[in-house]
This record gives structure tokens, C-alpha cells and sequence, in this order.
């Protein structure tokens, strides 16, 4: 496999297990209904996905890392520790940025990867992350005119 494929697997990985436990943070610490809400489709959503990504790395002969990256555990802790602005922050950070993120990681591998089931994977996951991304959009200005 291309070192480029197994990097986007690792990636991918560490980006899908960043927003389940981002989400399963905000389904407890969120005031919003609808960020509540939109935590709870995140992890149902990635949950699956990552299901789906360990199979596939399984399958290719790739150990996947069992959680985010270190930069990524860093910002979750600091959400964590974040009350009076949670909602915002968490929409802004991990809803937003991240899928920003993700649909650009998931494009790129879906137009570019060597390796077909990799590029299947992608291809199949992107509309999804795109329709997250939307999602994210306009919580992000629901929350932003609670303010």
C-alpha cells in the first residue's frame, strides 16, 4: 500500500475518533438542544465510519492508531475545561474546522489515492462529511445569534 493511502487511513482514524469523543463531550456538556442534537448524529455517524475504516486498514495490513492525535487530545481537553462558552467553542472547533478539515482529507484521497478500496472508502464517506459540514454551518449560526 502507498505510504500516502496509509497515511490518510492514520489520519482518518485519529479524525474520526476525535469527533466521537467531541461529541459524546458535548452531548453532556452542551446547553443547546440542537448542539446536543447535532453531538449525538456525530457520534451515531462516526461511530460507523471508524467501524467501517478499521475494517478496511484490517483488511489492508494497517494498524490504526486506538485514538486522536496528541494536538487533538490537547484541544478536547481544552473544550473540556471550556463552560461559559462551550456551545461556540465546540461548533467552531470540532463541528466546523474539523469537517472543514475532513472533507478536504477525504477529496483529496477520493481523487488521488492508489489504493481502490481506499479510494472507494473515501468517495463513499465525503457526502457524508460534506452533509456534517453543512450541518455544522448552521448550528454554527444558531449558536452564534444565542450569544
Amino acid at each position: 500500500m502507498a505510504s500516502a493511502d496509509e497515511a490518510f487511513l492514520k489520519k482518518a482514524a485519529e479524525a474520526g475518533h476525535a469527533e466521537v469523543e467531541a461529541g459524546k463531550l458535548a452531548k453532556q456538556k452542551a446547553s443547546s438542544a440542537d448542539v446536543k442534537t447535532f453531538a449525538e448524529h456525530m457520534v451515531t455517524d462516526h461511530t460507523k465510519v471508524n467501524d467501517e475504516l478499521n475494517a478496511l486498514a484490517t483488511n489492508k495490513g494497517v494498524e490504526l492508531p486506538a485514538g486522536p492525535s496528541s494536538a487533538q487530545q490537547a484541544e478536547l481537553k481544552a473544550l473540556g475545561e471550556e463552560s461559559e462558552e462551550f456551545d461556540k467553542q465546540y461548533v467552531d472547533r470540532m463541528a466546523v474546522t474539523a469537517h472543514e478539515e475532513a472533507v478536504n482529507m477525504f477529496k483529496d484521497a477520493s481523487e488521488t489515492s492508489e489504493d481502490v478500496d481506499v479510494k472507494t472508502f473515501a468517495k463513499k464517506t465525503l457526502p457524508s462529511l460534506e452533509s456534517h459540514l453543512d450541518m455544522a454551518k448552521s448550528l454554527k449560526t444558531k449558536v452564534g445569534s444565542d450569544k
